[in-house]
């Protein structure tokens, strides 16, 4: 497998939209330098945002015990 990869690239290997793959760039979670993405970094950051669903959510007093 290569190392640098293009959006394109990385958006067939992990099976998401091309618009993930820039989420994940825009939010940091992702570098992105010279049109290239590191192969090893994108399956780690794949494997954390697909156990990460959902918006956070918020805590409710009753959950604080207040």
């Amino acid at each position: 497998m290569k190392q640098a990869l293009t959006v394109n690239e990385a958006a067939a290997i992990t099976g998401k939209s091309r618009r993930a793959i820039y989420y994940w760039i825009e939010s940091g979670a992702l570098q992105y330098e010279s049109r290239y993405i590191n192969a090893k970094e994108l399956f780690e950051v794949e494997k954390l945002m697909r156990n990460r669903r959902g918006r956070p959510r918020k805590v409710s007093n009753v959950a604080q015990g207040v």
